[in-house]
Parts: structure tokens; C-alpha cells; sequence
């Protein structure tokens, strides 16, 4: 007697659970690897340190007519812009790459020359709001 056993279908779930599976043991291996520096960040270009300080000198400072970078023109508009995009911490770090003749992470003042003492401290009088 040849009887014919219906074959069992997959539940719907089956597949589903299947691709859970899967993914629950392929998503660690990519992120694990992703530490380790095998992936490059989401979003990003690979530039050089070069290309990253050029273009963040000419968001903060407006430019000459030849497209040099003018440092005592500030880019309000850029400023503003790369504030809501990093935050003012990466700001401040980004300002502090990018100023000239910073030194230390201070500006340096037009003609002050680095051995030029500025005073006691004492004789500088408080500062706005008294900080």
C-alpha cells in the first residue's frame, strides 16, 4: 500500500527564525572586526589630515578672491553650521587645530613676539562678570 505522506510544511515563523539565527551570529563577527579597524566609519570619506584641516579652515574663515583662506574674515554661517554638526566640544577642538599661530592651543597675538612679557598677572584687572 502505497500510501502518500503529506510532507510537512515550514511555518511562516520558521524562515523568520531562520534569519534571526543568522544574523545573530554574522552581526557580531562585523562589529567585532569593525574594532578592530577593518571598516571604515559610516558616512565617511577617506581623506587625507591635509584635506580635513583645508576644509575646515574654509568653514570657519571666508576666503579671498583666489580661494586662499582669509583668517581675519570669521565664517559666521559656517561656524554656526559645523557647531549644530559637532557639538561644541568638537568645536572647540576643531578651533583649536585650525587657528594660526596657535601655539599651545592659545592664538597668538599679531606682533607679540613669544618672549614679550605680558605683566603680572596681578595687574590685570578683573574680567567682565568677575571670572
Amino acid at each position: 500500500m502505497g500510501s502518500k505522506v503529506a510532507k510537512a510544511s515550514k511555518h511562516p515563523f520558521d524562515e523568520i527564525a531562520d534569519e534571526v539565527l543568522t544574523w545573530l551570529n554574522e552581526e557580531p563577527e562585523y562589529f567585532i572586526e569593525a574594532l578592530r579597524g577593518g571598516h571604515q566609519t559610516p558616512f565617511s570619506a577617506d581623506v587625507s589630515e591635509a584635506q580635513k584641516m583645508d576644509y575646515y579652515r574654509r568653514q570657519v574663515f571666508m576666503q579671498n578672491p583666489d580661494g586662499s583662506v582669509d583668517f581675519t574674515k570669521p565664517n559666521g554661517e559656517g561656524r554656526d553650521l559645523l557647531i549644530k554638526r559637532v557639538g561644541i566640544k568638537g568645536y572647540t577642538d576643531i578651533m583649536s587645530q585650525v587657528m594660526p599661530n596657535s601655539r599651545n592651543g592659545i592664538r597668538q597675538l599679531p606682533g607679540l613676539e613669544e618672549d614679550d612679557d605680558l605683566g603680572d598677572e596681578d595687574e590685570i584687572g578683573p574680567m567682565i562678570g568677575g571670572y
